[in-house]
């Protein structure tokens, strides 16, 4: 801002301090959003930033307020950046919006690469003219890999993605020793190719698994090249590693390890509307299951058998009334295939989904889905019959456990990772195969070191994420917008384990859906939406019409883990008002009582009293009782009768009857007309006069003759023509002649000396002193 503009500015900020107002400022880069010179005293005025910049807080706009010492706050619009969509990449922290020169590091994901200098690790700057240059993540490629003699791969490509497969096959009719297919990962490609040979050898007795036994009714002396033998782990154990093994030219592939789980549940949680069927008693150790079933008239939604996982006991099912269970909505057609069950607008609970797929593709699982409790079990889906169902060997991940395994796994299955001494898995516990690709693959990092930090819901790390941290080191966590962190915001790493994070416990909403389904509102405050801190307490109130319920929560409502308890309001009856009914012109109709009492949702029937008729729009006879409120029907005169006072008074007769009284219906019209010697008066209603609740708006007539005046005559040098008498009655519209009085002549200028009565004024003739011989 120049010298001259902020001379300008600091004028413009005290001049309402004078004059009682405010007057718009200049403001850099910004601008007032109304075209208002001036602003009133306690007004508050919008400004808005120029694009690429906003006000110090981040923000497109800002307020300002008019006070009698000047605008509250300079309004100011400043340099900055908003943070860019991100592609195959993380980014530190949850800031969104940057300031001039400030800098915004960025790691691409595993499996992407900056290409220029082959790092994963940069950051970009805010200028003036925007980002220093956009965050680009290139996708990781492996080379085909160094194949030996007579073995070729079947894709036919020289760069791979991470997650591509690839597959070989052997030449001459020669055997493959090793997997079918390999997977292109981040750290390239796993297992090792195949070879191919002539002759194979067998493989003798089976291995022995620590802790685990061979899942087979028959054991054998000798298995031959290419067989597979699945192996189980004993009670309280877990497998980790492939729980199948291959024979491969004489030699077993690597055994699985079963690992003791020493965490144990806790009694199994309580059903509600359900009953539990064990006589065990705790600790329940890693597969222990236990059994539940539901009371009478409920109906179970899930699995009832429960089971202890690593400490953990699986999910509970639900006990559902069967008056409450929801219906299924009819789901969208399944691409490259089609439903087949007659369509319905909604499903009941158990009902099934038929589909058929077209040509050259085939459901993912049944082509029969059933509804549970108003949720599709799951979505109709048809895929390629030439898509990959099987994946290539698990990958051996560096410093996990050996896993020299040539068996293919089908899609759905999982396996369990398991790091090398000294080192610790970074992420999932199992990875996943799923349409011939493996995913969720995990890391393992050395002991001492620690991984990334673990993330927290609803909460971030404020310092930028590394791949792996020194012992001791530490982070801090900070919670998103409307939650309180619980717990030290520190995390440290111990022992290539971290520390405890804290906990963000959540905010609670009251939304109007809730409050309109209780029937209830906040008690002191008219906002839509209340947010408050966990362990604030809201206070609520039954709407107008409403009252508590029996068994309604407290209404001093406490915000816990995000859920608020609402209370519930029912309903109040009704009661009839006998002011009202006397005003409406109405009565019961099947009870001579004039109270009574009305449930909510009851109606009641009213009937016009005698001499009385349903008015025009009036609401329904037969009224309801919603939020202690009845809407009362109308009713109005049946007729009106014509007053022959009222006629008298206003000069009026009736135009085509002789008779002095008449009866007319409600909205029926009646014509008057003046009497003899009466005029329309000024103002007077129509002479079309119509029936309106038992009312006649009656017309006015009044007389219009006129009485000569001896005194403007003696005041004008009059006299009258014909008569010689002093007072003179016309009728309206009649004339009368004047004369000058002896000695006198006509005024110039003078009205004429044949004067007409008109709405009972007569307009005089004037003489003046002059010479008259004789009458005119």
């Amino acid at each position: 801002m120049g010298f001259l503009q902020r001379i300008v500015f600091l004028v413009s900020w005290t001049y309402c301090a004078a004059q009682g107002n405010c007057k718009k400022i200049y403001i850099n880069n910004g601008h007032f959003s109304k075209t208002n010179e001036l602003y009133n005293l306690d007004e508050t005025a919008q400004y808005l930033c120029t694009e690429g910049y906003t006000t110090p807080e981040g923000t497109e706009s800002g307020h300002l307020k008019c006070l009698e010492k000047g605008w509250s706050v300079r309004p100011k619009c400043i340099k900055t950046c908003k943070r860019p969509e991100f592609k195959n990449a993380r980014y530190k922290g949850n800031q969104t919006v940057f300031h001039l020169n400030g800098k915004l590091e960025y790691e691409c994901l595993d499996g992407y690469i900056r290409r220029e200098e082959r790092s994963t690790v940069d950051s970009i700057v805010c200028g003036v003219d925007g980002w220093s240059h956009l965050p680009e993540c290139h996708e990781t490629e492996c080379d085909i890999p160094d194949l030996k003699p007579n073995i070729r791969a079947i894709n036919g490509k020289d760069k791979f993605k991470v997650g591509d497969v690839l597959s070989f096959a052997c030449q001459k009719k020669l055997k493959r020793i090793g997997p079918e297919s390999i997977q292109c990962y981040h750290f390239g490609w796993s297992p090792e190719p195949p070879t191919c040979q002539e002759v194979v050898k067998s493989c003798g007795l089976l291995p022995k698994l620590a802790n685990g036994k061979a899942n087979l009714n028959i054991k054998k002396w000798s298995y031959l090249h290419g067989e597979v033998v699945e192996y189980e782990c004993d009670a309280k154990f877990i497998m980790k590693g492939p729980k199948r093994i291959e024979c491969s030219d004489g030699e077993w592939t690597s055994l699985p390890a079963c690992i003791e789980v020493e965490k144990t549940c806790d009694d199994p949680p309580e059903l509600n509307q359900g009953d539990l069927k064990s006589s065990h008693t705790p600790p329940y150790h890693h597969g222990d299951s236990v059994e539940y079933s539901c009371k009478e008239a409920f109906i179970m939604i899930g699995n009832k058998i429960v089971t202890c996982i690593q400490g953990t006991w699986t999910a509970l099912p639900q006990c559902i009334g069967i008056n409450q269970l929801k219906k299924c909505s009819v789901p969208p057609d399944p691409s490259d295939g089609k439903i087949t069950s007659t369509k319905e607008n909604d499903y009941k609970h158990n009902s099934f989904l038929l589909f058929i797929c077209n040509a050259n593709f085939e459901a993912e699982e049944s082509t029969r889905i059933p509804c549970i409790n108003g949720k599709w079990q799951r979505l109709p889906k048809c895929l390629s019959k030439e898509r990959r169902k099987l994946c290539s060997p698990p990958p051996q991940i560096p410093h996990a456990q050996m896993i020299s395994t040539t068996v293919s796994y089908t899609n759905g299955e999982t396996l369990a990772v398991r790091c090398e001494d000294d080192y610790l898995l970074q992420g999932p516990e199992e990875i996943k195969c799923e349409n011939g690709v493996w995913k969720f693959v995990p890391r393992c990092v050395s002991n001492g070191k620690c991984g990334p930090p673990p993330p927290i819901d609803n909460g971030d790390i404020t310092s930028f994420l590394l791949r792996e941290y020194p012992p001791g080191a530490q982070v801090e966590y900070k919670c998103q917008n409307l939650y309180k962190l619980e717990g030290s915001k520190q995390a440290t790493c111990i022992n290539g384990k971290w520390s405890n994070p804290p906990s963000c416990l959540e905010a609670c909403t009251a939304s109007p859906e809730d409050m309109l389904r209780n029937n209830i509102e906040f008690r002191w405050s008219d906002s839509k939406k209340l947010y408050s801190e966990p362990g604030d307490v809201i206070e609520f109130s039954c709407k107008k019409g409403f009252k508590k319920a029996s068994e309604s929560p407290p209404f001093r409502a406490k915000c816990l883990q995000g859920t608020i308890i609402y209370p519930k309001c029912i309903e109040e009856a009704c009661v009839t008002s006998l002011e009202d009914m006397v005003r409406n012109n109405i009565e019961l109709r099947w009870s001579p009582s004039e109270i009574q009492y009305i449930d909510p949702g009851d109606v009641i029937e009213f009937a016009c009293k005698l001499g009385f008729n349903k008015a025009p729009g009036s609401p329904p006879f037969r009224a309801k009782c919603f939020q202690a409120t009845i809407i009362y029907p109308q009713c109005v005169k049946e007729s009106c009768t014509t007053s022959l006072e009222d006629m008298v008074r206003n000069n009026i007769e009736f135009r085509w009857s002789s008779s002095k009284i008449q009866y007319i219906e409600p909205g029926g019209v009646i014509e008057f007309a003046c009497k003899l010697g009466f005029n329309k008066a000024p103002g007077s209603a129509p002479f079309r006069a119509q029936c309106l609740q038992g009312t006649i708006m009656y017309p006015k007539c009044v007389k219009e003759t006129c009485t000569t005046s001896l005194e403007a005559m003696v005041r004008n040098n009059l006299e009258l023509r014909w008569s010689d008498s002093k007072i003179q009655h016309i009728e309206p519209g009649d004339a009368v002649e004047f004369t000058c009085k002896l000695g006198f002549t006509k005024a110039p200028g003078s009205a004429p000396f044949r004067a007409q009565c008109l709405q009972g004024v007569v307009l005089y003739p004037k003489c003046i002193e002059g010479l008259q011989l004789k009458k005119e």
